[in-house]
């Protein structure tokens, strides 16, 4: 008796055990919650460009540690507020540091820990001063190189200090690259909402999967400043408009050939309004219209005002010009042609200034936060062009942490974290539906 009535209690418990396993999770409306699945880290193609605000989780968000009082913790500030923390990498995404042995999260910062080789800055290297290069050796190990290039800085507006400046991989390999699951709600910063029903021709090639043809045209983010690709680091990420155009591509299945040939660092809008010295029906072309007439393309991305800011040109300067360019270009090249007009990213408002030959400082920080409204009514007015602002997204991240934490020369070229949100809000521009869960 005594063991039929243990055997009769061990049933009831085993289909108890398994009717409350297998009873799923259910809302307060009766709907069923689905189980959370483990997260595993996996960085490809679609994390690269997939709009972070469309999910919960921001891969390979980058910080640099810095060091604000000798001796002191290194620290640094994520853009949202974590609510997991699932993998913190160096900028060649293959060493990863663990939490309570190399790092914590505390008061809101990414915490580094005593005797970690996470690396960081220290307020003497963010003026240029005891800089030493970081590689690794055969074996992973940690090699420090004094940095040997010759005044890596600028000079301040004041005159009084200097601040690093560099096109060498030197402050992106100090950088740290965080995924994370952000908090619900974290993120109040502009959502690019999609624009294709304004680019009707590019939206319809899109959709019956046509072959693309894209030029750029602009200033050194333009040509590539400065992606770890274009600097020759690990993970050599592509830049923001190869990701543009290959997510086009993906989303069409046809072929996209992007061209940024006709982009050129240091100039400013107006370089493509000037003389290129060649002709066509009897008509002189500036820079714009001949490279359009060589290369015949579907799309032109016009991404002026880096260097615009910086010279002060003022707002409706930079949109006249960019409207000059739209306008010589439609009325040379009698093809279909859309218009992307790229706003700008935000420079370093760290005083980073050039010295004229007259003594007059320069400051790198100019009018470039007054680009995204006068670029945005122009494109408003345009039938075939359409606005997508880098400037805004830019602005919101650099009021939630460092600039230094998403550049690569510490004065005006993003690094591969902001050149993905290039990509993002380009595809979601122009790709349907573009990264939407479900």
């Amino acid at each position: 008796m005594k063991k039929f009535l243990t055997f009769f209690l061990a049933v009831i418990f085993m289909f108890s055990f398994v009717a409350c396993g297998s009873t799923p999770q259910k809302d307060e409306d009766g709907t069923k919650v689905p189980e959370e699945k483990p997260f595993v880290y996996n960085y490809g193609f679609h994390e690269q460009v997939m709009p972070f605000w469309q999910s919960d989780v921001i891969y390979n968000e980058s910080v640099l540690l810095l060091e604000e009082t000798p001796g002191g913790v290194a620290s640094g500030k994520l853009m949202l507020e974590p609510e997991e923390i699932y993998s913190i990498r160096d900028y060649s995404l293959k060493r990863e540091w663990k939490r309570g042995v190399d790092w914590d999260y505390k008061d809101g910062k990414i915490i580094r820990l005593e005797g970690s080789d996470i690396p960081y800055f220290t307020e003497e290297n963010l003026h240029g001063r005891d800089l030493m290069r970081r590689s690794y050796g055969e074996n992973g190990e940690i090699i420090r190189k004094p940095f040997e290039v010759e005044n890596p800085t600028f000079q301040t507006v004041s005159g009084e200090d200097t601040v690093i400046y560099t096109e060498t991989p030197l402050i992106f390999e100090y950088q740290i690259f965080v995924t994370y699951k952000y908090k619900q709600g974290a993120y109040k910063g502009p959502v690019q909402q999609y624009s294709g029903d304004k680019l009707p021709l590019l939206e319809e090639k899109i959709r019956n999967g046509e072959d693309i043809r894209m030029l750029l045209l602009g200033d050194s983010i333009s040509c590539g400043g400065c992606s770890s690709s274009n600097i020759n680091s690990e993970p050599f990420m592509k830049n923001w408009y190869e990701l543009f155009a290959d997510a086009v591509a993906e989303a069409s299945n046809g072929n996209v050939h992007m061209d940024n040939s006709y982009s050129v660092g240091g100039q400013i809008s107006d370089w493509s309004l000037s003389a290129s010295g060649e002709s066509y029906n009897g008509v002189n072309l500036n820079r714009a219209q001949a490279a359009v007439l060589k290369e015949k393309p579907d799309l032109v991305l016009i991404g002026w005002g880096m260097n615009d800011g910086t010279w002060h040109e003022s707002p409706d300067t930079l949109a006249e010009n960019v409207l000059k360019i739209i306008d010589s270009i439609t009325f040379i090249y009698k093809e279909p042609v859309e218009f992307i007009v790229v706003g700008t990213c935000m420079p370093n408002n760290n005083g980073a200034c050039y010295v004229m030959d007259t003594g007059v400082r320069k400051p790198l920080y100019g009018f470039q936060p007054t680009y995204s409204e006068s670029l945005g009514k122009m494109c408003e007015m345009v039938d075939n062009a359409v606005f997508v602002d880098m400037g805004e997204i830019h602005r919101y991240a650099i009021a939630n942490k460092k600039y230094e934490d998403m550049t690569v020369n510490n004065v005006n070229h993003p690094n591969d974290f902001v050149i993905r949100m290039y990509a993002m809000n380009l595809a979601s521009a122009v790709i349907r539906d573009f990264g939407k869960q479900g």
